[in-house]
């Protein structure tokens, strides 16, 4: 199901993607681009932070076009969708766990940040596949790539702090999503 997102998404884009559809570039292929662009970020987010914040800002418009190029050239399928959502989950615990092996974020925070980030995906999916209405939701990981461009322009480290709040933010979202879920479930039973 399209959310109103989705659809003024699509319409803006069409005009750029339409040369991708004409080229025979297809949906999976720019989501093969967004994963080698979240490895090569992932490689150079120390050494070279700024060469690194552009390819995690290329995993993220790469990331964010190949739904609507599938879409627009009539590609959907499960599988697109599927490799879709992996891709952009795979990017954000590459990312999150690079920022703790490089110790920018303490493990046992960056670890419950994972997880119930993961959760949620998990979660908002499985409503999704049973036909629960989605809910409003906060993809904090776009905050968290925010915090990490702070850090490349301007030197100052809040990813502790930042993490803390994200996970604040996801527990009750978390909380809520599960509950609806149990609740739909035990109405069907």
């Amino acid at each position: 199901m399209k959310t109103k997102f989705q659809i003024s998404r699509d319409k803006f884009l069409k005009t750029l993607l339409k040369p991708l559809i004409f080229l025979g570039i297809t949906p999976n292929f720019i989501t093969l681009i967004s994963f080698l662009c979240v490895l090569i970020s992932a490689y150079f987010l120390i050494k070279k932070p700024y060469i690194a914040l552009v390819f995690l800002f290329l995993h993220v418009i790469f990331d964010g076009i190949d739904g609507s190029l599938s879409r627009l050239a009539n590609k959907s399928s499960r599988a697109g969708s599927f490799l879709d959502i992996l891709n952009d989950h795979t990017g954000f615990v590459i990312i999150t766990g690079t920022l703790i092996f490089y110790g920018y974020l303490n493990a046992i925070l960056g670890i419950a940040y994972i997880y119930l980030y993961s959760l949620l995906v998990v979660l908002l999916i499985y409503c999704n596949a049973l036909g629960i209405a989605p809910i409003f939701t906060v993809r904090t990981k776009y905050f968290l790539y925010i915090v990490y461009a702070i850090w490349v322009f301007f030197g100052l480290n809040f990813f502790q702090p930042a993490v803390i709040i994200f996970t604040a933010i996801t527990l009750p979202l978390v909380a809520g999503v599960f509950i609806r879920v149990l609740s739909y479930l035990n109405k069907k039973s």
